[in-house]
């Protein structure tokens, strides 16, 4: 299957990455602080935005961006329109380097 980057790990891309996972994809979830990842792996589920939907092992949550995005095939932005411009400009230093 494919490598799925999902920047974002409210509740609309916890559902996503909840969706390609259990479609079969490899995911790796994108959290803009340290500690909402960090619960996000040691809770594995969001008990913050989406409670009662562990995450299967194919979910890789992560706060480093060039982590989320390292060979991903496909790259579902669902962050805030008011963070877009500035985690845009992060996602393209991420894609420059390679």
């Amino acid at each position: 299957m494919s490598r799925i980057a999902i920047i974002g790990a409210g509740s609309w891309g916890t559902a996503l990455a909840l969706i390609a996972a259990r479609a079969g994809n490899e995911v790796r979830l994108w959290a803009r602080g340290d500690e909402v990842a960090s619960l996000l792996r040691t809770k594995r589920e969001n008990i913050i935005y989406l409670p009662g939907f562990p995450f299967p092992e194919n979910i890789a949550p992560t706060s480093d961006l060039s982590e989320a995005l390292e060979g991903a095939e496909i790259v579902v932005s669902v962050i805030p329109s008011h963070v877009c411009r500035r985690l845009t400009k992060k996602c393209w230093a991420c894609f420059a380097r390679k």
